[in-house]
Formats: structure tokens, C-alpha cells, sequence
């Protein structure tokens, strides 16, 4: 949560955690306005969904929020149905514990007075596959995700999967050093590879927003990430030099 809240809160979002479920009679629920309706960003071993309040349904068109989500205008991102479990009061600010539940369209249009879905829409995501070996054990564990195709948010959304990945797979106390082989397979265009690594107190804190933010920003050509796949180690103590 804090890894992410920080670049969030610039949206006007505040990132929460929930339990995770299935979508187990989801099939029954329909979108009216009043409904839970929700915008994925993040999913797979871990989801990240923005969850709103339909405003009101025309055919296969569903408007929803009555204000923007990232005001991103064109938009194509995952829209689901919703459950909310429960409101938790505040005085200074209340807020909803909600899932996701069934994959029903997609957001297709971002805009200062609402979100506009389509329903039976398909959005794009880019699949991410990180390994992660621990090279004093050799244990070896796997994580697969899907990132919304976003100039600004596909890799800052990589680097939160990568963060929980290590903390899954290789919880650690004290200081250890993570290194990152990036593979990022590009349409039509030889993958793009990297490499980084961090050690420390900071080991899981990475540079990938930096590089994908490269990748967007092509002033040449506008890049389709097709995949991503990134290979990680991790060992034991803080092996860095200052020059």
C-alpha cells in the first residue's frame, strides 16, 4: 500500500486492501444504475480494481462514477462487475470494502463527468511472468499478472507486481540484494532488454517506471507492449559500492 499510495493519491485515489475471492454467483448479478461497478488496472496473483457506482445503463452502454477515474479520456481498461461487503464509517471519510467478481466489458471512454463502458468489450493487457529464485536456498517461485495497456501506469503497475512478488515469495528480514532481468517483447520490434538491481533496505524499490516511461514516451513511434517477462535473484546482504 504505501509503495503505490503515493503515486495514487495523485489521481484522487486511495489505494485499500481486501480479501480475495472468487466470482462465484456472479452470473446472477446485472448492472442498473446503483449497482458496484468496477475498472481493473492489475490482475492475476494480484488485483487491483477501482470500484464505483453505475449511473445508468443504455443497451450495451453503461455509464458509471459521475466523475472521472484517471480522466485518461480514450481509454480501454477491464470493467467488471462488483460486490460491495460493507461500508466502513467516518467522520472525516468513509469508505467501501468491495471484490470484483465477472469480467463484463470494458471502460472505454474517460471523461471529467463519468467513465463509459461497453459491455462484451474487449481491453488489451499486457501479460507479465516474473520468476524469482533465491540464490542462497534455490528456491525458485513463479507469479503471472496481466497490466493495463497505460502510457503512464503500465510500468509503475509492473513495479508494484515486481515488489509483491519478492515479498510473496522471498519474505526477508534484514538486508539482502534483488537483481532484475527485464524482457519486453515489443510488437513488430526485437524485445527491449534491461537490467537492474538494488540492494539494502531499498532492494525491492526498482527503476522500471523510469525505463517503461521511456518506452511511451517515444516521440518517434507510439510502442505496443506485447509482453514482459522478468527474471529475478535475490541474496543475502547489502552487495553495492559507492564510486
Amino acid at each position: 500500500l504505501q509503495r503505490g499510495a503515493e503515486a495514487f493519491r495523485g489521481y484522487g485515489l486511495e489505494p485499500l486492501q481486501g480479501g480475495a475471492g472468487g466470482d462465484e454467483g456472479a452470473g446472477g448479478v446485472t448492472l442498473e444504475p446503483g449497482s458496484a461497478v468496477g475498472v481493473t488496472l492489475l490482475r492475476g496473483d494480484l488485483n487491483m480494481t477501482a470500484t464505483g457506482t453505475v449511473t445508468w445503463v443504455d443497451g450495451d452502454t453503461v455509464y458509471a462514477f459521475g466523475h472521472p477515474f484517471l480522466n485518461g479520456g480514450d481509454s480501454r481498461m477491464p470493467m467488471t462487475s462488483a460486490v460491495v461487503h460493507t461500508v466502513l464509517a467516518s467522520v472525516a471519510r468513509s469508505f467501501k470494502l468491495s471484490s470484483p467478481l465477472k469480467e463484463i466489458g470494458a471502460m472505454v471512454q474517460d471523461r471529467s463527468s463519468c467513465i463509459l463502458g461497453r459491455k462484451g468489450a474487449a481491453a488489451p493487457m499486457i501479460p507479465l511472468e516474473v520468476s524469482l529464485k533465491d540464490l542462497d536456498t534455490g528456491h525458485e517461485s513463479r507469479f503471472r499478472y496481466e497490466v493495463i495497456r497505460h502510457p503512464l501506469f503500465s510500468g509503475f503497475l509492473m513495479n508494484i507486481a515486481v515488489g509483491e512478488s519478492v515479498d510473496a515469495g522471498e519474505s526477508r528480514m534484514g538486508d539482502c540484494t534483488v537483481t532484475a532481468e527485464w524482457s519486453v517483447k515489443l510488437e513488430g520490434r526485437e524485445p527491449v532488454r534491461f537490467r537492474e538491481a538494488a540492494g539494502g533496505n531499498q532492494a525491492f524499490q526498482f527503476g522500471t517506471v523510469v525505463e517503461f516511461f521511456r518506452l511511451f514516451q517515444n516521440p518517434l513511434e507510439a510502442p505496443k507492449v506485447e509482453k514482459a517477462e522478468v527474471a529475478l535473484t535475490i541474496q543475502e546482504g547489502n552487495r553495492w559500492v559507492t564510486l
